[in-house]
């Protein structure tokens, strides 16, 4: 399986090089498949590090500014460090998806982001007590149940024996959704599908670079030259004229909150998608 998604990985990468409204096509023709037919936008906040435990509420702020409504992925360490902030976002009326209990990226010394506990080098035992703890720390200290989850560093623990396994564990907690796919998943399945009765919203993938994750990190942090930072910009400007012109129905986007808090064109650009813009999953999964 996972070779197969390195093949359709190597193939979407060279079509998306070429054509990339041949994806969209390609996609659009998937998800008539899953008989999706509304345009929505759905953006997730990862608060993975103590950073953003800081900057939040400006964002939040910000990001209301422009008609945008995130939900917020926050590990269960830094919901317990900065509980008192993230009380008064979910008094708010923002949503919060369980996305473990540990810890899984750090600020080194020199203001790099170093990432670790990846749920591929733990066991199944350490895997399943992640999951439950985040479900646990978001119900004692926000006093809410949450129905989505989504997997630290998701896109290393995306085969499919993998899902099967997350989808197990987040059964039994009744959740409904998952957010733990990389773009190749919903050019191959859809941007929405069902499997083992879990929902799935991959993240959405760029538009020239159909298989790459538009993303603050991979576009500020990244060793790759030929990424830049405006070059993100762009991405999501190309998304959301997609969507204006009904050649894309869903985006997935995700970002963390200390790497746009002072961008502000970030904030410009993302406000092309506040027309479609969601922080229901069962309205972006067309499921109501």
């Amino acid at each position: 399986m996972d070779f197969c998604n390195d093949v359709v990985k190597l193939i979407a990468r060279i079509i998306g090089r070429l054509s990339p409204d041949l994806i969209l096509l390609i996609k659009k023709k998937v998800n008539k498949g899953r008989k999706l037919r509304n345009k929505s936008m759905l953006f997730i906040l990862d608060c993975d590090t103590h950073k953003d435990i800081e900057c939040i509420l400006k964002v939040l702020e910000d990001l209301h500014n422009v008609g945008i409504k995130p939900l917020l992925a926050v590990p269960g360490e830094l919901l317990i460090q900065g509980q008192e902030v993230y009380k008064q976002v979910s008094l708010k009326g923002y949503k919060f998806i369980n996305h473990g209990f540990k810890q899984h990226t750090f600020i080194d010394e020199k203001g790099r982001y170093v990432s670790n506990y990846f749920y591929e080098k733990i066991n199944k035992v350490e895997r399943q007590n992640d999951i439950l703890g985040g479900h646990k720390i978001i119900e004692e200290i926000l006093q809410k149940v949450p129905e989505g989850f989504r997997t630290p560093h998701f896109g290393t623990y995306c085969s499919a024996k993998n899902l099967r396994e997350l989808y197990r564990i987040l059964k039994n907690l009744n959740y409904t959704f998952s957010s733990s796919t990389t773009p190749i998943h919903s050019i191959v399945k859809g941007d929405v599908f069902r499997t083992n009765n879990i929902i799935e919203l991959p993240v959405s993938g760029c538009y020239k670079y159909p298989v790459g994750i538009p993303d603050s990190f991979n576009f500020i942090f990244s060793n790759n030259l030929k990424i830049q930072k405006n070059n993100l910009i762009e991405e999501l400007r190309n998304l959301a004229i997609s969507m204006q012109k009904g050649s894309l129905l869903k985006v997935n986007l995700y970002a963390d909150p200390s790497q746009i808090a002072e961008w502000k064109e970030y904030f410009n650009v993302l406000g092309n998608f506040r027309e479609w813009n969601t922080d229901k999953l069962f309205e972006y999964a067309e499921t109501l």
